[in-house]
């Protein structure tokens, strides 16, 4: 442990943007991911990985490596951002089970808030991707149920309802959040931070994710301000790619919602804006017009009859 603790020291007091503290970093990365699934003494070398007493994780963490991470999170060089982000990735992936009980502690809030503002408002496009792939990886069935190294072909089918609701309720409800901002990227403003394109990918992303139980698909679906704020992305000139992602999640939330939701879809706007994006497309007959056809198909497939109407009010326009 006493190892991990120099390193823990030398991330949190080395000067804040040097190549020796981002050196530092890479170190880390570089031995968990050698010892990821690899066991400590010589004569084990046909011990199962998902046996292997590595404990290179739970060492880092009684090192004070959670502070020493969030610590390096908010340094000046995006290397060194990106590179701590990855680390934490690395810890998830061979601990699993320890890092989400971590994770989910008092002590280990500021770190999650350092990773939304990065997510958010970080001004180096691969800081926020890397942040988005994490964030993805939090909310993957295996890092919900896994104790030890993942399997990367076995999927779970037991639930971890302790772990679920804290992904729920304290990442999912900040990613919805985000959609409050979309007008303002819709309409280019500068005041927008400078890869909200990225962030807007990764959060249509994580609302598909299949950990995300039916009453939260639900809760989407009767979300106002989200419903709102994805169909207002369909407007954006600036990049095809957002429009496509807002459209993947739409036609998700649609192909699950109840007659219910219909008037809350109706009332944000979605149907609207998937006509407007399909008018402003067909003459290309490009990827977001085959997207809003492909979702239209899959809607009139569903027994819903009061969104099918909604659907042929808007779309049957078209044949006038």
């Amino acid at each position: 442990a006493g190892y991990f603790s120099r390193l823990s020291t030398d991330m949190k007091t080395l000067p804040n943007g040097t190549d020796s503290r981002r050196n530092i970093v890479m170190a880390l990365g570089a031995i968990l991911r050698f010892m990821q699934g690899k066991p400590w003494s010589l004569g084990q070398e046909d011990t199962d990985i998902s046996e292997s007493s590595n404990d290179c994780v739970q060492l880092f963490l009684l090192g004070s490596g959670i502070e020493a991470l969030t610590s390096v999170l908010q340094d000046t060089s995006a290397q060194t951002r990106t590179t701590a982000v990855r680390v934490l990735h690395s810890c998830l992936s061979q601990q699993p089970g320890v890092m989400r009980k971590q994770l989910m502690m008092p002590e280990s809030t500021e770190l999650r808030n350092t990773l939304f503002r990065m997510f958010e408002h970080d001004e180096d496009a691969e800081v926020v991707d890397t942040v988005g792939e994490l964030l993805c990886f939090l909310g993957d069935a295996r890092v919900a149920c896994a104790e030890n190294s993942l399997v990367l072909d076995e999927f779970p089918t037991v639930s971890n309802s302790s772990y679920t609701d804290f992904f729920e309720t304290t990442i999912l409800e900040h990613v919805m959040g985000l959609f409050s901002h979309a007008k303002d990227f819709v309409d280019n403003r500068a005041s927008c931070d400078p890869h909200l394109d990225v962030t807007f990918q990764y959060v249509c992303e994580l609302l598909m994710l299949p950990t995300i139980t039916q009453r939260t698909n639900t809760a989407i679906a009767e979300h106002f301000d989200v419903l709102h704020g994805a169909a207002l992305l369909l407007r954006t000139r600036r990049t095809n790619h957002v429009v496509l992602a807002a459209l993947r999640f739409l036609r998700h939330v649609l192909c699950q919602t109840s007659k219910a939701n219909v008037e809350t879809i109706a009332h944000a706007g979605v149907i609207a804006e998937m006509l407007g994006a399909y008018r402003r497309d067909r003459q290309h007959a490009g990827m977001v017009f085959s997207a809003v056809l492909e979702t239209l198909e899959q809607v009139c497939k569903k027994n819903n009859a009061a969104l099918v109407k909604l659907v042929m009010d808007h779309f049957g326009t078209l044949a006038q």
